[in-house]
């Protein structure tokens, strides 16, 4: 009986949280969507998998001439919100980091490669951006999508294997990376080399602090080598000052949750009292 009531407050807890399986880079060429915290004055970047695909956030169902630029709003996106609590790696990271001005950015990238790469739904790309970014985001043609999806994944190949896991990131000096760049560096640009756009050709994505509400975007191509698709999925993603990533506010426990929880403490020390009793 004990168990089944944990397991029972257990579940209530975790209502309304999105999640996902961990796919830092399978064979496929999905990345899930990666966090990035910058701290200029020490000169690092914490990068984490965030365990969300790119599957879970955007679905799966594109059609050609399905967005209409800027942005178009995705019918499947985001089902839930994402309320992603801190890992205790980006808490430490934030805590060393106390007093810095901090920036940071979400990116994700599905890049089968294949000869079909053009057609919508196969390149995926998600991005966060300022709401004065969004004619920028919406503006990339299919060479912009391909370049930056390549880009991204020879950085995921970097990074995961240097990762113990999702959830556990860790943080790194601006001049690690591979050979034709470095990790994220806000305020530096020229495309692979170390630059806010995360090594490709994306959008800019530096000058975000933490606390402050950005769009998230999805991209992908439209079956030619023009403007690709671009669809605005959350006007309001935040990554908070205690390190929570969030789409709009956080998800209370409904009311008879916690009146449920009350009455079972209520139930346990009446037994108690009568077994004392007795």
């Amino acid at each position: 009986m004990k168990n089944l009531i944990r397991l029972g407050v257990a579940g209530a807890l975790m209502a309304g949280y999105v999640t996902a399986q961990a796919q830092p880079l399978p064979s496929s060429g999905n990345s899930d969507l990666w966090l990035f915290v910058s701290d200029s004055s020490a000169g690092t970047t914490f990068a984490e998998d965030t365990g969300l695909s790119i599957n879970s956030i955007v679905g799966t169902t594109f059609a050609a001439g399905g967005a209409t630029p800027p942005n178009a709003v995705l019918s499947t996106a985001i089902t839930g919100n994402i309320n992603l609590g801190p890992s205790s790696a980006l808490t430490s990271y934030l805590t060393a980091a106390a007093g810095h001005t901090l920036q940071w950015a979400v990116q994700a990238v599905q890049f089968p490669g294949d000869v079909n790469h053009i057609n919508p739904g196969k390149v995926v790309a998600i991005t966060d951006n300022p709401a004065s970014q969004d004619i920028n985001t919406s503006n990339l043609t299919m060479g912009n999508l391909q370049t930056w999806a390549g880009g991204f994944q020879q950085d995921v190949q970097y990074l995961a294997p240097t990762q113990p896991g999702t959830g556990l990131g860790k943080s790194y000096a601006f001049s690690d990376g591979s050979s034709t760049g470095q990790v994220w560096q806000p305020g530096v640009t020229g495309g692979f080399a170390g630059s806010t756009d995360l090594y490709g050709q994306g959008p800019d994505t530096a000058g975000v602090g933490l606390g402050q509400a950005v769009n998230l975007y999805a991209l992908t191509g439209n079956g030619g080598s023009g403007q690709v698709q671009s669809y605005l999925l959350s006007q309001n993603l935040t990554l908070t000052a205690a390190g929570t990533l969030m789409t709009g506010a956080a998800v209370p426990l409904p009311a008879a949750v916690w009146l449920f929880g009350s009455g079972l403490l209520g139930l346990i020390g009446v037994g108690r009292r009568r077994a004392a009793v007795a």
